[in-house]
């Protein structure tokens, strides 16, 4: 995608490789890992559906590879959104099965506060997806609806699901505390009026223009007080791992409360038209939420459970990673800078190509690393 803008690759359209990419980061990433990793955790809790699972997750798998190539071939259309509604009902079943095995396993109590609200975000998210493939068969898909429904889904993915799982995997390792069920009750809660940060440039009435600005503060509050409140048990699970392994957890953290002083911030008029105007601080923003977030947490969880074993070749990954999540951010922070006065800054996609390259060499190492010897 990166080398698209830098060279002419006239078989390929930008905007099918933005979606490939996009849907199977989502999709074929960070849900199949999210999934499967749980999957395990509600197996080592008592579950006798592990098979069962492996096998549905697979199929997950599978049909996001088969999203990305409709995505890459034909774009947004008729079978994209098949393949979309085949992908939710499939998702539907996984989530039924994972459901009642967490009302059913008494080792999952402590889980449930996260993983109920994970999951109901899960299936919310593809409400956004059903929307556009209304407007799309009523022929009623304008940049209006189109950009509400996408927003919608990137945030009940980001905020939601994403969020919500991976704290039900770091529970585990966090004390099982009332306070601490309660600041994610609220976070919950307050993921749903929460849409309405990510529809900002809509021409909100006032009232629903108010709420966000209090969602956005009540947000805030309650993730430095759940930070606060668990930093002790934090401290101690980011001192078991080797550096720069253990700079994995701080970052996803740190990329947490960046997000929502960002989503803060956009609340001010001038900063919210600018933020949504130039597509660099757009795309910073849906990668500090991916690759600083998500990705680096999945990462970290995949040594912590023992899946990457700790050795110096995967220890240079994860560092390799992270100059790449770091050098990315940078360049795109001054391309964003540089909108606001439309300055061009010289080179800047060549240099993002060649940062977006070290992140294949990432996980390549990481596989190399990973992968079992004879």
């Amino acid at each position: 995608m990166r080398a698209k803008v830098v060279f002419e690759m006239q078989y390929l359209v930008q905007k099918h490789v933005q979606l490939a990419h996009a849907f199977f980061a989502f999709n074929g990433w960070v849900s199949f890992t999210l999934l499967w990793l749980l999957a395990e955790r509600l197996v080592h809790l008592g579950s006798q559906r592990g098979r069962l699972f492996q096998r549905m997750i697979l199929v997950q798998w599978l049909l996001s590879w088969v999203l990305f190539g409709v995505y890459l071939a034909f774009g947004m259309g008729y079978w994209s959104f098949i393949t979309e509604s085949l992908l939710l009902l499939w998702l539907v079943a996984l989530v039924a099965i994972m459901l009642l095995e967490i009302h059913w396993l008494p080792g999952a109590a402590a889980m449930r506060h996260w993983l109920y609200p994970a999951l109901a975000f899960l299936l919310l998210s593809g409400s956004g997806t059903l929307l556009l493939f209304w407007h799309y068969m009523h022929r009623s898909l304008n940049m209006t609806n189109y950009l509400g429904s996408f927003y919608s889904y990137l945030h009940f993915q980001y905020n939601g699901w994403f969020l919500f799982g991976a704290l039900a995997l770091l529970q585990q390792y966090l004390p099982d505390q009332p306070a601490l069920r309660i600041r994610g009750k609220r976070l919950a809660w307050l993921a749903l009026p929460g849409v309405l940060l990510s529809l900002l440039w809509q021409d909100l009435p006032l009232w629903l223009y108010l709420m966000a600005i209090a969602v956005a503060v009540l947000q805030l509050f309650f993730w430095g007080d759940w930070l606060r409140m668990a930093w002790p048990a934090l401290r101690e699970e980011w001192s078991r791992m080797a550096p720069p392994i253990r700079w994995l957890l701080p970052m996803a953290g740190a990329a947490v409360s960046a997000r929502m002083f960002f989503q803060l911030i956009s609340t001010i008029p001038e900063l919210e038209k600018a933020a949504f105007s130039f597509r660099p601080v757009v795309i910073a923003y849906l990668h500090l939420v991916l690759l600083g977030i998500f990705s680096s947490f999945l990462v970290y969880w995949l040594f912590r459970s023992g899946k990457l074993k700790i050795t110096p070749l995967s220890k240079t990954a994860a560092g390799i990673f992270l100059l790449a999540f770091m050098g990315t951010e940078s360049v795109l922070a001054i391309m964003g800078r540089a909108s606001f006065s439309y300055t061009q800054i010289p080179y800047a996609n060549e240099s993002l190509l060649a940062l977006s390259l070290l992140f294949p060499v990432a996980i390549g190492l990481l596989s190399w690393a990973a992968w079992p010897r004879i």
